[in-house]
């Protein structure tokens, strides 16, 4: 599935990958951290075996999909990195608040994108 979403990015744009991704409704998504967790660790092993090297947005997007698929509750967060004096992006995909496959300070380190950015968020 990784190649095939970093190539949908491509071709169809963000949006539409997006909503594929995350096809299923928010509510009666259920709670699983374990699950959850095994396979944010299955998706970033399947990149990292890969000949093809998927970016975060793609394992993201592919990890909300399989996630959604499997009835849990997946959020993805894009964000942009206070420390870095040049701009860097990262995506990762959160549940239950915790950041999946993800060091403990992703969350603290990137300003999200949670709705328009504003100049403003990207202060620290």
């Amino acid at each position: 599935m990784l190649p095939i979403v970093a190539l949908g990015l491509r071709l169809v744009g963000f949006r539409r990958v997006r909503a594929w991704a995350a096809n299923r409704p928010e509510r009666g998504l259920r709670h699983d951290l374990d699950a959850a967790l095994t396979l944010a660790r299955l998706v970033r092993g399947a990149g990292a075996w890969s000949v093809f090297r998927p970016r975060c947005l793609t394992r993201s997007l592919v990890l909300v999909r399989l996630l959604r698929r499997a009835g849990l509750a997946a959020e993805l967060r894009i964000g942009v990195d206070r420390r870095s004096p040049n701009f860097a992006a990262h995506a990762w995909v959160e549940h239950e608040g915790v950041a999946l496959a993800e060091p403990e300070d992703v969350a603290a380190r990137y300003a999200t994108f949670d709705g328009p950015l504003e100049a403003r968020d990207l202060i620290s």
